[in-house]
């Protein structure tokens, strides 16, 4: 972070002139070219640089005016440049490529407004920073990060890219942070956190939001790296599909507390990597209508050692809402936990636990109500699993009604100290092991335990009017 006493006063500076309501441009150490001139400078057949062979500063406020072709700020770890644009009618145009890097800042507040083609945002020590706050906005065609930090704070601060974003290149981390009502508009095709490194994506608090409808969001962790996706405190992300853990890394979204909103279409979790998704706390997870699926753990049997995805829904209020699901997809390893109150609703009734495999070897598919404290509740009509690749399994303290119909070759395991009474028509042929509290065989129809053998442990209960298999 640059804290020196000309960056303060840059700052500072950008505040006092704005309030005044006077349009001036003004510089300080190294910048070039020479020749500035106020309220308006164009700067459109050289190379604007603040911060190359010493720190440098910039300051746009109370409606200056600046126009450039190529920006950069920062020319090395000892010479950061720190720009300010601030003030309503403040603006700066840069019509290709605005470089942010070496530890440079760039602030846009106070309703200014920065267009550019292309924004960057990297260093190779320490963090470059981006920041737009009460009210400032930035539109740029693409954006890329990389050592590099950008923040959006506060009602009516705006960042738009028009393409593609990029967050988490090939030096170290990176962070997108939306907090106290930010908003940042993704109206194009892609964006990817974490492409060859470490990226975090943080959106907080009511009003803050990420939307990018048309595009596809990748959390993958590239190069052994960890991507992460969190959406808090009331925050809001809406993507075209999402991608979570992809590549060689690791991606993780975590939706958290009351009013967190994560909307996306078709949702792969561990595609041909490892992947997580928690819903928590009363936060809420959409995936769009018509044949948008949930895939938990994809891949293949050369890679089923990493190609693993977890799907976690837990805590009262806390919900996850797809058309169909699947997990451990394609010769994948899978799990789908619905623990502490936490609901999945699956709208077309079917949820397939390693069901889809391309091949069968390798794949491994879990559904966990409960994880030794209260269940979960899976609103589905049948859960139907593979021959020796499948398991459901109870482990709660508390009494859970089980609706959906279990069928095809999964396996029932029945833990902990609660009761879980099985009332669906049940066919699935993979056995029943009931190690701990009770299980009880409770449907109208058919046989609640299906056709395998059951076994009952010490201790445990099996009971119902269907306590034994058909």
């Amino acid at each position: 972070m640059n804290t020196s006493p000309r960056h303060g006063l840059a700052l500072l500076l950008a505040a006092i002139l704005a309030a005044r309501g006077t349009a001036q441009i003004s510089s300080s150490g190294d910048v070039s070219p020479a020749g500035l001139t106020s309220p308006v400078w164009n700067v459109t057949d050289d190379l604007l640089r603040v911060g190359n062979a010493a720190p440098g500063g910039l300051t746009v406020a109370g409606g200056g005016t600046l126009t450039s072709n190529n920006a950069m700020l920062g020319g090395s770890t000892t010479a950061p440049g720190t720009v300010a644009v601030a003030g309503s009618g403040s603006t700066w145009t840069n019509g290709n490529i605005l470089e942010v890097l070496d530890g440079s800042l760039l602030t846009v507040q106070d309703f200014a407004d920065l267009t550019t083609t292309d924004l960057t945002v990297a260093a190779q020590g320490g963090i470059s920073r981006v920041d737009i706050l009460t009210g400032g906005a930035i539109t740029t065609n693409s954006l890329g990060l990389a050592n590099g930090r950008v923040m959006v704070s506060g009602a009516g601060s705006a960042l738009t890219i028009r393409t593609s974003g990029v967050l988490g290149g090939y030096l170290g981390t990176t962070e997108l942070r939306v907090d106290s009502g930010g908003d940042v508009n993704v109206e194009g095709y892609e964006i990817r956190v974490g492409v060859a490194g470490s990226g975090l994506v943080s959106i907080t608090g009511a009003g803050s939001t990420l939307t990018a409808p048309l595009a596809s969001l990748e959390v993958v962790g590239g190069d052994g790296g960890d991507a992460d996706v969190h959406v808090a405190q009331g925050g809001y992300l809406e993507a075209g599909l999402t991608v979570v853990g992809s590549d060689t890394g690791t991606g993780e979204i975590l939706v958290a507390g009351a009013g967190s909103y994560f909307r996306t279409g078709t949702t792969h979790v561990g595609y041909f990597a490892q992947g997580s998704v928690t819903v928590a706390e009363g936060g809420h997870m959409e995936l769009g209508g018509g044949a948008d699926g949930l895939f938990i753990g994809y891949g293949d049997d050369v890679f089923s050692s990493v190609d693993s995805g977890t799907v976690v829904v837990t805590g009262a209020g806390s919900r996850l809402d797809a058309n169909v699901a699947f997990v451990g997809a394609a010769s994948g390893r899978g799990t789908l936990v619905l623990s502490e109150g936490g609901t999945a609703t699956i709208y077309g009734g079917f949820l397939g636990l390693a069901t889809d495999s391309m091949d069968g070897d390798g794949q491994q598919a879990t559904l966990k109500i409960g994880e030794g404290g209260l269940a979960g509740t899976l609103e589905a009509t049948e859960v139907r699993g593979a021959v020796g690749a499948s398991a459901v399994i109870f482990n709660h303290t508390d009494t859970v009604v089980f609706d959906p119909r279990l069928t095809s070759g999964l396996t029932v395991s029945k833990l902990g100290s609660g009761t879980t009474s099985l009332v669906g028509e049940n066919t699935y042929s993979g056995g029943t092991t009931v190690s701990a509290g009770r299980l009880l065989a409770n449907n109208t129809a058919g046989s609640a335990l299906g056709t395998g053998p059951v076994t009952v442990h010490s201790g445990a209960t099996l009971g119902g009017g269907d306590s034994s298999a058909a």
